[in-house]
């Protein structure tokens, strides 16, 4: 049914008006109210009612004239679905791949596609006793050897936790600063002041990060 079918007439208003009443009212009271009453409580709340019931349906939207310019449609349900049609074309266009991760078709998230760092995770920290020897080698304002170790990769920061014995070796050694610095994997021992001519066992963290 059509919302227009819900339209109040003519005909509705000349039989359920006050006008269809006679000129002299021989009811009760309660009577002669409810004859007044008669127009809205039989004509305009069934019409009324029934009306909001269409509107209120799942194709409602589909009896409501409209009109958008560029988008097709007559009806407010014809327009949504017009821009409903372009809105998805332009996101495919937009975001549209072909492959995930080297993968085509229904893609799985599998292990490896993502770094823990990528997904929030915690860095990965390894902790080992490594041995740092006396082969230094001046560098400027420091003293450098290298640093190698099977925890060290591409993406390793190494952070030396020296106890109260390694610290009192660096202090008599006059060293200011103990520490490695990792290049792409190529890690090496950094000391400050004077190098240390005992060799020092150290406690390291290695921690894998996104960057070095």
């Amino acid at each position: 049914m059509s919302i227009l079918d819900h339209k109040i007439n003519q005909i509705d208003i000349d039989m359920a008006g006050v006008t269809a009443l006679p000129d002299v009212l021989t009811g009760s009271a309660d009577e002669n109210k409810r004859l007044f009453d008669r127009l809205v409580s039989q004509v305009v709340s069934r019409h009324f009612n029934a009306l909001l019931e269409e509107l209120t349906s799942q194709m409602g939207a589909e009896q409501i004239g409209a009109a958008l310019q560029g988008i097709e449609g007559t009806t407010v349900q014809q327009v949504l679905s017009g821009l409903k049609k372009d809105i998805d074309s332009a996101a495919f266009a937009a975001g549209s791949v072909s492959s995930v991760f080297g993968r085509a078709g229904n893609v799985v998230a599998q292990s490896g596609d993502y770094t823990p760092q990528q997904v929030g995770a915690a860095p990965a920290i390894h902790c080992a006793q490594v041995t740092i020897g006396t082969q230094w080698s001046e560098d400027g304002d420091r003293w450098v050897q290298p640093f190698e170790h099977e925890l060290v990769t591409t993406n390793t920061r190494v952070d030396l936790c020296p106890d109260s014995t390694v610290m009192l070796k660096l202090g008599k050694a006059g060293a200011t600063c103990l520490y490695v610095e990792n290049n792409n994997g190529t890690a090496q021992a950094v000391v400050m002041g004077n190098a240390p001519e005992e060799e020092l066992l150290v406690q390291a963290d290695f921690v894998e990060v996104t960057a070095v």
